[in-house]
């Protein structure tokens, strides 16, 4: 697994993941694609290591099987990595 990890502006840690992978697991020696995954950690809720293994994570798969979606602005999901709440923090 190759990593590349930077902080942009607005104060969210980027860690993107570079994965190659068998295309068929029943031959793991033979043909790999690479799969990329991003995390998107807010810097302001995760300032050591520790705070940063305790935030819930936010899967977002992009198109499949085959073909991606294109992603339209930061909309959305985007937004979400800045405004969770704990389970602590809920209220029901």
């Amino acid at each position: 697994m190759a990593l590349e990890t930077y902080v942009n502006s607005g104060g969210i840690k980027v860690i993107e993941r570079f994965f190659d992978l068998p295309l068929d697991y029943a031959k793991p020696d033979g043909r790999k694609i690479r799969v990329f995954a991003r995390n998107l950690v807010p810097t302001e809720k995760a300032k050591t290591p520790e705070e940063e293994a305790k935030l819930p994570y936010l899967l977002y798969l992009q198109g499949g099987p085959g073909f991606e979606v294109e992603l339209k602005g930061s909309g959305g999901f985007a937004g979400e990595v800045g405004s969770y709440k704990s389970s602590r923090e809920c209220t029901t």
